[in-house]
């Protein structure tokens, strides 16, 4: 979720010189996803995802180089800061945070959409319906539905004037909501200092997010035999977690959704299959035969169906001269 490549600011100036009579919908999913990237912004949103949570999101571009800070203001005190491609977790002591840093995305705002347009027709029917008001700004209303049972339906409130998401919702199949991110308070351009997306130091540990490794893990050996259409992998290397564990990580997206593949080496008391939902997000766990017939543990986590992430898994295998479908 955090490694594409930036638009230009001019490129991003021309997008939001567009009206909401002239856009398409296809059109607005671009410039969220520009101002994502290039927009100066400071808010407080709530997100709830089975329980409710706050966050304060602080995105600079300073010098062409993206500063973010993200802030839990709930529970114990932890921020993600990004700069560039350099992610760290600022926590206190002892944190459990940090055993699972690697996997974690940089908050549900920055993760929420990264679209990719080419063929999101076949896959999803996205439709504008229309303004509303969020957070004191007016918004422009889109549906995002899904055309098979293997992924869900989002609703998103696009600020009008700048195509910042100010709202967004997950549904499933049946229109239960599984998801909710809003804005409670938003500024924007030269209202942000640059200062207030630098982390917070009093008390608290920092801890870096390990690269990618570059090592003999990439390309993966570990394979899938299905994914859902549309879907095709963006990512696939090995890495080393914080615990200094070797980590096979695939990431899959169909330009709205995406979920992840981790793969490593099974522990001495390997869990049992298990399928688990939190708000919109599946996890599924599963054993493997690896490398010399070795026990692996499989891991696929994304916002898709859990039916769906339970077929994913079963078909992940070793086989490291196959292709990966969906590449």
């Amino acid at each position: 979720m955090m490694r594409r490549v930036r638009a230009s600011l001019a490129a991003a100036s021309a997008a939001l010189a567009l009206g909401v009579g002239a856009a398409m919908p296809e059109d607005w999913l671009q410039r969220m996803d520009q101002a994502f990237r290039t927009a100066d912004y400071d808010g407080v949103f709530s997100y709830l995802d089975g329980e409710l949570s706050a966050f304060r999101i602080v995105h600079k571009v300073v010098d062409g180089v993206e500063h973010e800070r993200l802030v839990y203001l709930d529970g114990a005190r932890r921020e993600i800061v990004r700069v560039g491609d350099d992610v760290s977790c600022i926590a206190e002591a002892g944190d459990e945070l940090h055993a699972v840093i690697d996997q974690l995305p940089a908050g549900p705002y920055v993760r929420a959409f990264s679209p990719r347009l080419d063929g999101l027709g076949e896959h999803y029917d996205v439709r504008l319906k229309g303004q509303d008001r969020v957070a004191g700004r007016t918004a422009v209303r889109l549906a995002i539905t899904p055309r098979d049972e293997n992924r869900y339906g989002y609703r998103v409130w696009l600020d009008q004037d700048t195509a910042l998401l100010l709202r967004s919702e997950l549904h499933d199949q049946a229109g239960r909501r599984l998801e909710v991110f809003q804005f409670t308070s938003l500024r924007t351009g030269d209202q942000v200092a640059a200062a207030d997306a630098s982390p917070s130091a009093m008390g608290l540990v920092t801890s870096r997010v390990p690269p990618a490794s570059s090592g003999p893990l990439a390309p993966p050996a570990w394979r899938a035999r299905w994914v859902p259409s549309g879907f095709r992998m963006t990512d696939g290397r090995g890495r080393v977690d914080t615990t200094s564990r070797q980590v096979s990580t695939l990431l899959f997206s169909d330009g709205i959704a995406t979920f992840s593949v981790f793969v490593e080496a099974a522990p001495a008391r390997a869990p049992a299959p298990a399928t688990t939902r939190r708000g919109a997000t599946s996890l599924h766990t599963r054993l493997a035969r690896g490398p010399e017939r070795r026990s692996h543990l499989v891991t696929v986590v994304g916002e898709v169906p859990a039916a769906t992430a339970r077929r994913i898994a079963e078909g992940i295998h070793y086989a490291p001269e196959e292709k990966n479908r969906g590449k």
